[in-house]
Parts: structure tokens; sequence; C-alpha cells
């Protein structure tokens, strides 16, 4: 084996026990924040609950007394916050506007979305692809495989000694 080869092979012997030992701590951390997250979670959830039910609340009282709550202004200042009232237009959004708007041709309130459709491309003759502006080229990626202890054992058995 050259030199490079055995840097490259010293390389992945030590991604191998560093994804290891990350592994190890994440699994150990997981472990020790569990129960610390299921404590705090057991204690914000009642809280949560009550924060959810008074934000109904106020947001329907609001509702419900429209008239006495903002006869005077939008914007009610109380002693530990403000209450606010806001109005305006809106396009509901209705089923089938799109289809009608086609219908009627009005393409300026239609959003168009062009894209390639690249694996269509890819089964097309080189004169086609040609034809629009691209090419059919060769594409060249490296990647590595980290092996576990039994798949090292079975490897250098197939191989035999001295790996050749």
């Amino acid at each position: 084996m050259s030199h490079k080869l055995e840097t490259v092979d010293k390389i992945l012997a030590k991604l191998a026990k560093l994804g290891e030992a990350i592994r190890e701590m994440e699994a150990q951390a997981e472990a020790e924040l569990a129960p610390l997250r299921q404590k705090w979670e057991a204690r914000m959830a009642p809280l949560r609950d009550e924060l959810t039910l008074l934000d109904k609340v106020i947001l329907d009282m609001a509702r419900r007394n429209r008239q006495e709550f903002f006869a005077a202004a939008d914007l009610v200042d109380l002693r530990h916050g403000f209450l606010i009232y806001a109005r305006r237009q809106v396009v509901r959004k209705a089923r089938g506007v799109l289809a009608l708007l086609e219908s009627l041709k009005w393409e300026e309130a239609i959003q168009r979305t062009a894209k390639v459709r690249w694996g269509v491309l890819a089964d097309w003759p080189e004169a086609r692809l040609i034809s629009c502006g691209t090419e059919r080229v060769e594409q060249v990626s490296f990647a590595y495989e980290i092996k576990t202890p039994g798949q090292i054992y079975r490897d250098v058995a197939r191989r035999g000694p001295g790996g050749g």
C-alpha cells in the first residue's frame, strides 16, 4: 500500500473513532437531559395551557365587547398592556378561483412557476440536449465509507494476509 493510501487509511480510522466518541457522548447527554427535559416540560405544560386559554379569553372578550372597548379609539391603553382593534379589507381565498382566472385569461393574477424537469432531460438524446443549450457530461465524485470492526475482520479474511 502506498504512503498516501496509508495516510488516507489512518484518517479513516481517526474518523471512525471520532464518530463513535461523538455518538457515545450524544447518547450520554440525551440520557442525562431526558429526565430534566421531562421534569421541566411537566412543570411548564399547565402554564402553557393557561396561557393558551387566557389568550382565547381576552380575544373573545375583545370581540364580544368591541363597541364598548373601542368606542373612542382602536388602541386601549391598560395598566398591563394594550388592547388593539384593527380592521382591514382582505380578499377571501375561495375555491375554484384559479380556474375562473384562467378561463377569463386574467394572467396578471396568476403566478406561473417555470421549472426545468431535469429527470426528463436525462433521457433525451444528445441532439435534443444540444438544441436546448445543454449537454451530457461525466460527473466525478469521491466518497468514503468507514468500516465497522466486523467489516474490517471480514475484509482482511477475504483478501488474505498482507492485504493483497
